[in-house]
């Protein structure tokens, strides 16, 4: 029996990795889409592109980072609660001068907090691995169920 040729093993390699690449760029695709749609994964927008995703994993470390920062005023605060304007901080936006929150439940409605506000308000994740908002200040008001996404403005 005759031994592949050694162009045919290396053109057999290169497709077998453009394979591969494809169908993980296509499950992270869907992965996105799917999280996005029941509020699992929440995308943060700014200028109409996404700069970053926020999952309730990820507002659980934020919160233990924002206590070892600021200390005990978040300390105070439940412990896995992280406020809105230190989640956004995180994700690489620093100058904002308004967020929109949008809610899964109503598409059509949606939130907008000024920086301010934003840093007075918290997300919170939840056993569904949703991201709620609340108003610390008003004890603990729900005001955003679950959080569709955050759309920032300069």
């Amino acid at each position: 029996m005759k031994k592949p040729s050694f162009a045919f093993r290396v053109a057999a390699g290169l497709m077998a990795i453009a394979l591969i690449a494809g169908g993980s760029y296509l499950f992270e695709a869907k992965a996105k889409a799917q999280g996005s749609m029941t509020g699992q994964l929440v995308p943060v927008v700014q200028q109409d592109a996404i700069v970053a995703y926020v999952d309730s994993g990820a507002v659980g470390q934020l919160s233990e980072q924002e206590k070892a920062v600021k200390g005990e005023a978040a300390a105070e605060r439940d412990d896995q609660a992280a406020s809105l304007d230190f989640v956004l901080n995180s994700a690489g936006i620093a100058a904002y001068s308004r967020v929109e929150i949008g809610d899964i439940a109503d598409p059509d409605s949606s939130l907008s907090l000024t920086r301010q506000e934003a840093a007075k308000v918290v997300l919170r994740p939840g056993t569904d691995g949703t991201v709620s908002l609340l108003d610390p200040e008003q004890g603990d008001k729900v005001l955003i169920k679950i959080v569709g996404k955050l759309y920032v403005a300069d």
